[in-house]
């Protein structure tokens, strides 16, 4: 019977166990700071592969459960999504509010010796800002979106029906590269704000401007790993954290190889061209593929050290051991 009682015990605690990317009732998974739109909200940042994180799991779920009835509690999945320039370790849990101006203001909950509920609800009750102005109308007004609000574009072209909606965005910026057509007009707004006029060609031209990394697409990706070079390639999406933070090492790969006639740097946008990233076996992202001069793949695997250097020391292995096949 004793033993039954602790097998029992055990049970219930391991199915008690709360994870971080669990669903909480009470608690908003949002994938943007773009979310915030009004009101306080109280974020969660947090990596699923963090310790500390999983210890404040639980705390999060009991504080969606019961909270201040003024303020929204959310989190966001770092992993998955990208943070601002402030969040630069997990958890980082951070209090959003507008002030009277209708500016986003925030401020970081730091008393990391006391992450629990109790604790999280008492900073938030001593944080707060005064409540921001409304219109006539009764409703809050905003002067402008917040930073992150969603950008969209539509562009006119001199040749209608080369530039259909039944092209996808590379094909038609392939059409723009070769000159088969010209951009005449571009509408933009952000958020809820009007469209607007800007310029095209300089718009347009910037998708596929490629500074010191090569954007490859699903029609352009097998002509230029195939020029007889050794070549990096990244798959990644927009959107994901881990790709954001692997960028500016990249870009810096690029400059380095930039005068190089021997290596190239390139990256594959997956949501732009799938075709390329499933013959490449991109399942998670970034993915890194070394690609030697006859086309054999290298699977980049030092998922800890993705720095400029790391990736330095991988070509330069590559390269040396293509050379020793090439002697035999």
């Amino acid at each position: 019977m004793r033993l039954l009682l602790s097998v029992l015990i055990l049970l219930i605690g391991v199915a008690a166990e709360v994870k971080v990317d669990d669903h909480m009732e009470g608690v908003r998974e949002i994938t943007s700071t773009g979310a915030v739109t009004k009101g306080k909200w109280f974020v969660l940042f947090y990596n699923s592969d963090c310790g500390f994180c999983k210890r404040v799991a639980a705390e999060w779920k009991l504080l969606g459960e019961d909270h201040p009835s003024d303020v929204v509690i959310a989190k966001l999945n770092a992993g998955s999504y990208q943070t601002p320039e402030y969040v630069s370790g997990y958890p980082t849990i951070v209090l959003y509010q507008f002030d009277t101006d209708n500016k986003l203001q925030w401020k970081e909950y730091d008393n990391h010796a006391n992450r629990d509920r109790h604790h999280f609800i008492e900073f938030i009750n001593n944080n707060g800002l005064p409540t921001p102005s409304t219109s006539e109308s009764g409703t809050t007004s905003t002067d402008q979106p917040p930073s992150e609000a969603p950008v969209w574009y539509y562009i006119w072209f001199e040749q209608e029906e080369k530039a259909s909606d039944a092209l996808k965005p590379e094909q038609v910026i392939e059409l723009v590269k070769n000159g088969e057509i010209k951009p005449t007009t571009l509408m933009a707004k952000a958020g809820d704000q009007e469209w607007v006029e800007a310029n095209a060609l300089n718009f347009v031209a910037s998708l596929f401007t490629e500074g010191f990394v090569a954007g490859l697409t699903d029609s352009t990706f097998e002509d230029r790993v195939s020029d007889g070079k050794f070549w990096m390639v990244a798959v990644v999406v927009p959107e994901c954290g881990f790709c954001k933070r692997l960028w500016p090492e990249w870009e810096a790969l690029g400059e380095y190889y930039s005068d190089s006639i021997d290596v190239g740097i390139g990256r594959v946008n997956a949501e732009v061209s799938p075709r390329t990233a499933a013959s490449l076996d991109a399942s998670g992202f970034p993915t890194i593929i070394g690609f030697t001069p006859d086309g054999q793949k290298v699977q980049f695997t030092d998922h800890q050290h993705r720095t400029k250097e790391r990736f330095i020391s991988f070509i330069q292995e590559m390269q040396r051991q293509f050379d020793e096949s090439d002697e035999l």
